[in-house]
């Protein structure tokens, strides 16, 4: 079977070369973007399963971002190290981060979102030391549950 737009290509192939169009279209008009070393896959994955859109989406969607452009924030660099790519202007109006119960153990990156007001990470497995001092705006911070945090 063809694809109508494509028809010199087979529908699966079609549709899956219009996915990466689309995709490569989404995010070819962000590029005053921040890099953001995440290395954790559980804490990276608030992204890519649109988790921090759904935390967020009033303010996100008021810039035009919806749930699916959002998703794709979660990348690779092209050394291939895990990153979150945030549009500068999204940044600032991100303010709440939550997470329970998930494997969660580093959120290395979390420095960068200093608009932050909310951050609920409970019940996860957080390890080590954990620095929040640039995240002068917080309000309510809540890391119980978490028994390997060192400080």
């Amino acid at each position: 079977m063809m694809h109508r737009l494509c028809p010199s290509l087979p529908a699966t192939a079609a549709t899956l070369l219009l996915a990466l169009m689309c995709n490569l279209a989404a995010t070819a008009d962000v590029t005053d973007v921040t890099t953001i070393s995440m290395p954790d896959p559980e804490f990276r994955s608030y992204f890519s399963s649109g988790a921090i859109y759904s935390d967020n989406s009033g303010a996100l969607s008021a810039l035009g971002y919806e749930k699916e452009h959002v998703k794709t924030w979660s990348t690779y660099d092209t050394d291939f190290n895990p990153i979150v790519q945030v549009p500068n202007d999204a940044l600032p109006v991100i303010k709440t981060m939550k997470r329970s119960g998930k494997t969660i153990q580093v959120i290395e990156g979390i420095e960068y979102f200093t608009a932050l007001n909310i951050v609920l990470f409970t019940n996860c497995h957080l390890t080590g030391s954990i620095d929040l001092s640039g995240l002068t705006r917080l309000t309510k911070l809540d890391l119980s549950g978490n028994k390997n945090i060192t400080s």
